[in-house]
């Protein structure tokens, strides 16, 4: 068993065990990938990235037949070595527990990454039901010149909104700010007033507009994300999640798409250098 940077070849080999949304960021991010072989086979993978101090784990998988053999942890161990040679603190990761992905928790548990769950309603929509349905109410093309991609922001605006972020979400910037770019922000005399959250995933993570903003910063910010989705050629049935954490967010969902979220298990922490080395 051993576990190593892939090349490009055998990155072509084991992209089946990439989820989607990893392997979307994979041609024009600072990503790493590292893979663990098992007679003479790649059957895991992890892919991260690494921005200053700070980390994202993106995606780690390990083949059905190939589990409970050590794989995961020896990627882990690999991340550990990388972390320490780029000078990287600390990788935050989250995820949707599932059927699927329940495993997991122990497992980080094992080696010593820090989790949290909690349960959050959540919302499903393809994205070319959400821009029909802008569209059907009127919202398409709405045009509120205080909204801008978050990457179109000057450094002091995005120390603003750090800032706003780490009071109000007790969140980090990074993932959406290195992001695929769909993460939208209203600003107005140096005060945000409206935020659209989006993961590389495709999750609307968190929408928050302030209660005094004009109806068009609420617009403005979900039409930027689709209008952003069209032209990266996202297909309009790739399905959408949304977490519907806010007010906003909850009475957005249920008016435009006319249904209701569903309690979906969110499990949220970071991994920092262990003596696994």
């Amino acid at each position: 068993m051993e576990s190593r940077r892939l090349n490009q070849a055998e990155l072509e080999a084991a992209m089946h065990l990439i989820p989607e949304s990893a392997r979307r960021i994979l041609p024009e991010r600072n990503t790493e990938v590292l893979g663990a072989e098992f007679l003479e086979e790649i059957c895991g993978v992890l892919v991260w990235e690494a921005s200053g101090p700070e980390g994202i784990l993106h995606s780690l998988y390990v083949a059905p037949e190939a589990r409970r053999l050590g794989l995961g942890t020896s990627l882990m161990q690999l991340l550990s070595r990388e972390m320490l040679r780029l000078k990287v603190e600390s990788c935050d990761f989250g995820f949707d527990v599932t059927d699927e992905t329940e495993g997991m928790l122990p497992f980080l548990a094992s080696v010593g990454a820090f989790y949290e769950t909690m349960e959050l309603p959540m919302g499903t929509v393809t994205a070319g039901e959400g821009r029909a349905a802008l569209e059907r109410f009127g919202f398409g093309n709405a045009g509120c010149e205080s909204v801008r991609n978050i990457r179109e922001l000057s450094g002091s605006e995005t120390g603003i909104l750090s800032e706003w972020m780490r009071e109000h979400t007790e969140q980090s910037l990074l993932p959406y700010l290195s992001g695929m770019g769909l993460s939208q922000v209203s600003l107005r005399g140096g005060k945000v007033d409206g935020v659209l959250l989006v993961s590389d995933a495709l999750r609307f993570d968190y929408l928050w507009c302030d209660p005094e903003s004009s109806p068009k910063v609420m617009a403005g910010l979900l039409w930027g994300a689709f209008a952003q989705m069209k032209q990266m050629q996202v297909p309009d049935d790739a399905e959408l999640t949304m977490l519907l954490a806010t007010p906003e967010s909850q009475q957005l969902f249920g008016k435009l798409l006319e249904q209701t979220g569903r309690a979906a298990l969110q499990c949220g922490g970071s991994y920092a250098i262990r003596d696994l080395v």
